[in-house]
């Protein structure tokens, strides 16, 4: 069993909370899955990280994969009872639907934070030439996800911040003082957790509107530590590729204003893209040219 995620950053073992919760999950159940970290964003046409793959099987969603692990007798809510499974689910659902909308917002929405923080990491991480690209491709998803859950975005910002702090608020009551939502052992809805509000904590934006609504709820700020340091103690704390100065992040373009790009630039960028993108496809036999040229031969 093989995965692939993105890189982390930051102090985080990967700048995407999906990816995060899935590496999570596969270290709490210790299940033998061989865990790539990634800076190519291949799959650019069809998605985003993590990728799973065993055998014949690939997935590419958390869920998918923590049941196909489950599946796999890897399964970290074994022991819940059919009360704390309902629950874990109806809390999971509210997390997609609450803390996700304003990470998107957060990463990829927010004038200041894409132009600072954003895309800089970005076009620092992903390699040549989907690091000219990847971002604004990436933004326009962000864009779709945001619209379905808010249709005004005049005042998206503030929807997204009070369904967010409703979220915190449920979960917090829910956690209370315990060690984890079910006891004292982990299970899936704290890895999901965990991955949804670190990177708030984690990630030095200039605009953080999840991170000012943590100041109210000390207990999920306590188990988001605690839960660091018994999963991820190890993950480098230093930040691996954008540089610090005093008055904040060093920057390759002016911070105000994108670099247009030329269509010949975008057209040569497309190309090379896409031609590595076929020249993976045939070294995993993705593509098998053998059956054109039968056609061809065959016409």
């Amino acid at each position: 069993m093989e995965l692939w995620v993105w890189v982390g950053d930051f102090g985080l073992v990967s700048i995407n909370s999906e990816c995060i919760s899935t590496v999570a999950y596969i270290k709490l159940t210790k299940a033998p899955v061989k865990i790539h970290f990634s800076r190519n964003p291949y799959n650019l046409l069809s998605g985003e990280y993590p990728i799973f793959r065993h055998k014949q099987v690939t997935l590419y969603n958390y869920s998918d994969i923590i049941n196909y692990l489950k599946k796999h007798n890897y399964n970290m809510d074994s022991k819940l009872s059919s009360k704390q499974v309902s629950k874990s689910y109806t809390l999971t659902n509210m997390i997609m639907a609450s803390l996700r909308p304003l990470l998107e917002y957060t990463f990829w929405i927010n004038n200041c934070n894409y132009k600072r923080l954003t895309s800089a990491w970005y076009y620092n991480v992903v390699i040549f030439p989907f690091n000219h690209i990847y971002s604004s491709n990436r933004r326009k998803l962000a864009y779709g996800l945001v619209e379905n859950t808010c249709q005004c975005m005049d005042r998206i910002e503030n929807v997204l911040q009070q369904e967010a702090e409703d979220c915190l608020l449920c979960l917090s009551y829910a956690l209370e003082k315990n060690e984890y939502f079910f006891g004292d052992k982990p299970t899936s809805l704290d890895a999901v957790v965990f991955a949804y509000i670190v990177p708030a904590i984690k990630i030095p934006f200039p605009i953080n509107p999840l991170l000012k609504a943590l100041d109210s709820h000390p207990f999920l700020k306590r188990f988001i530590k605690r839960f660091n340091e018994k999963i991820f103690d190890k993950v480098e704390q230093n930040n691996k590729y954008l540089n610090y100065t005093k008055s904040g992040l060093n920057m390759k373009y002016d911070e105000d204003e994108e670099t247009p790009m030329s269509w010949s630039s975008k057209i040569l960028i497309m190309g090379t893209a896409v031609c590595a993108m076929v020249l993976y496809a045939m070294s995993k036999d993705i593509i098998d040219f053998s059956k054109w040229n039968y056609v061809l031969v065959s016409s």
